[in-house]
């Protein structure tokens, strides 16, 4: 496919889509959340009495204060990799066929003996991965800065990946200390899993490390939510509490980070001056952020460039654009009445930086906005954005290629720190009936400790109780017709 045709092509994918469908978690409104109460089954949660353990941080899910160390925990994680990949592959494709069958599988039917041979190949792995556990710094320096946009986004990162499996792997084990009511390691295994969401989510400001760490830390919390349910877990109350959030579930970095890598499309133009440049100057930088945009999306960085091509296109652009792109500048209080005075190919250099620029600090700023107060804005924001990013220009479409979903990747951490938030709650709920003998009234009557805010829609997780050990706990849906946001709690001992 030629230049001029992956341009349009990326025009109509970027037109076709609205903002809305890459948001996979929508701020839910209180019919949403009511629709999604009638139309999805209700999940029964099994829950059991446990009071406050003694002392009340026996369990921690994260490295006590005694314990951290200024460094750097990712040579551990990076060597923790390549001892995973150094077991036989016959036992890492046993455990990639079994792994969602024994994901699925409820607890008491785990092949225990089958597990353990299979976690002992990986002993040498997790060894690392403990070694690692108190070192609170999190770097790892690619040295990034020389590089071209393109050859950053040819950045290959494996590691991300096999971050994953070793996750996978570290919930395995944790899973069958539930199995054989090993609480302490199961605790020990959930803070290697949420250390190892950090590292990975924070050692680098790519966009996509922080969303495979927040799927780290789904898988640890999926875990956490198995072991409540079983009749002798501990409460883990404190445990979750001091898991902290802004570091395991915030993007305001990484999309900073998105918006300079995008910046460097535009590195070989240079800041331009107040004053007309000329056509052939303004033709040589266009071709260059073309050449650059078509490298970044759609080229290996072993291939070679076509200049030829991308100077057609170039010229195609210029005689398409010209007479919108004055428009554009007119309308500018730098150019206003001096648009006209820009020859065709300068006026579409210039307008094309000046929308990128536009759109890039709309979806930054946003950014620096905490999300409960940026919440009830969000539906103007989208609209506002998506006005921006639709035009119907081929290159702008490209630009906006390279731009992160902002309210994708805000919604990802937003759902993990729900998730947090809501096992926090029910295990307020289990520490209330360990004192008073019975679910609360309200949520409002919980004693010794709080609930936390369903953090999609900063308000309290609605709560009903139907019975002394009966209860009806509502989160916000985490994406439309969530089949999860509804539970049946069920608590057990209670006559």
């Amino acid at each position: 496919m030629n230049l001029l045709r992956k341009c349009f092509c990326a025009t109509a994918i970027v037109t076709a889509v609205p903002l809305s469908m890459l948001a996979q978690n929508p701020t839910a409104t209180g019919q949403e959340v009511a629709s999604a109460k009638a139309d999805n089954e209700i999940k029964q949660l099994l829950i059991h009495k446990a009071g406050q353990p003694d002392p009340m941080l026996r369990y921690r899910f994260w490295p006590a204060a005694a314990d951290r160390k200024i460094e750097n925990a990712t040579p551990l994680i990076s060597r923790a990799v390549i001892l995973s990949l150094q077991v036989p592959q016959d036992t890492r494709t046993r455990f990639a066929e079994k792994y969602e069958a024994w994901s699925e599988m409820p607890i008491d039917q785990l092949p225990v003996e089958e597990i353990r041979t299979l976690l002992s190949a990986y002993e040498r792995m997790f060894q690392e991965l403990g070694r690692a556990e108190n070192l609170m710094l999190v770097d790892y320096p690619l040295q990034l800065d020389d590089l071209s946009a393109a050859e950053i986004v040819q950045t290959v990162l494996p590691e991300f990946q096999e971050a994953r499996n070793l996750a996978r792997l570290i919930a395995l084990r944790a899973k069958l200390a539930i199995r054989e009511q090993r609480w302490d390691d199961m605790v020990r295994d959930c803070r290697l899993g949420f250390r190892l969401a950090e590292v990975t989510g924070r050692s680098t400001d790519f966009l996509i490390g922080r969303l495979v760490g927040f799927a780290i830390s789904g898988t640890m919390l999926s875990v956490i939510e198995t072991a409540i349910q079983q009749p002798e877990c501990p409460n883990l109350y404190w445990a979750l509490a001091s898991l902290p959030s802004q570091r395991l579930f915030e993007t305001r970095e990484s999309l900073e980070f998105e918006s300079i890598l995008i910046s460097r499309l535009f590195r070989d133009v240079g800041v331009l001056p107040d004053q007309p440049i000329g056509p052939e100057a303004a033709r040589k930088k266009l071709q260059s952020i073309i050449e650059q945009a078509d490298q970044s999306l759609f080229e290996s960085s072993t291939q070679k460039q076509n200049p030829q091509l991308a100077s057609l296109f170039a010229g195609s652009y210029v005689v398409m654009m010209a007479d919108a792109s004055r428009d554009l500048l007119a309308s500018t209080e730098q150019w206003g009445d001096r648009a006209h005075e820009l020859s065709a190919p300068e006026a579409v250099l210039r307008a094309t930086i000046l929308k990128y620029s536009r759109a890039r600090d709309h979806w930054v700023a946003w950014s620096y906005l905490p999300i409960e107060v940026a919440a009830e804005y969000e539906k103007d924001w989208s609209d506002a954005y998506t006005a921006t990013v639709t035009e119907r220009e081929p290159l702008i479409a490209l630009v906006q290629l390279l731009t992160p979903a902002m309210q994708a990747a805000r919604a990802a951490g937003r759902r993990s720190e729900q998730n947090l938030n809501w096992l926090i709650t029910i295990e307020a709920l289990r520490m209330h009936a360990a004192d008073r003998g019975e679910l609360p009234t309200s949520l409002e009557r919980l004693r010794p400790v709080p609930a936390w805010q369903d953090s999609i829609v900063s308000r309290p997780f609605e709560y009903v109780r139907k019975t002394a050990n009966e209860a009806v706990l509502t989160r916000a849906p985490r994406y439309p017709n969530d089949p999860e946001s509804t539970h049946h709690l069920l608590l057990k001992g209670v006559q």
